[in-house]
C-alpha cells in the first residue's frame, strides 16, 4: 500500500521533503544553492534531478566509501517512504581557492 505522501504531488525540487529526509538520517542542510543541497559536514551533496522525485547523491572524495554507502542505503530507504528515488552519480571534492571562493568538481562513477 502506498504511502500518503506517495499520493501527493511532488514538487519540482522538493526541498522540503528532502530537509526532511536528510534530518531522519541525522543529518542537516546547511546550504542550498541552485539545484544542489550542501550537508552539514560535508560527507555528502544532493542534486535536484529533472523531475520532482529525482535526487542524485554525491559522496564527498575524502568521506569513506563504507560511510558513504551508509548513508546512501539509508537515504534510499526514507526517501523512498516519501516518494523520491535517490541514485548515486559518483563522488565530488570541495575546496578552498586563494581568493576566497570554492571549487567543486564533481567525479562520475564508472557503473
Amino acid at each position: 500500500m502506498q504511502t500518503e505522501h506517495r499520493r501527493q504531488h511532488i514538487p519540482y525540487r522538493p526541498l522540503g521533503l528532502v530537509k526532511e529526509v536528510i534530518e531522519n538520517v541525522g543529518a542537516q542542510v546547511s546550504y542550498v544553492y541552485e539545484d544542489l543541497v550542501f550537508i552539514d559536514h560535508n560527507s555528502f551533496l544532493l542534486q535536484f534531478g529533472e523531475a520532482g522525485t529525482e535526487i542524485i547523491f554525491y559522496r564527498n572524495t575524502e568521506t569513506a566509501p563504507a560511510e558513504a554507502e551508509d548513508l546512501f542505503r539509508r537515504l534510499c530507504g526514507i526517501a523512498g517512504d516519501h516518494g523520491l528515488n535517490v541514485r548515486c552519480a559518483g563522488s565530488y571534492s570541495l575546496r578552498g581557492n586563494d581568493d576566497e571562493t570554492l571549487s567543486l568538481e564533481f567525479f562520475e562513477s564508472s557503473s
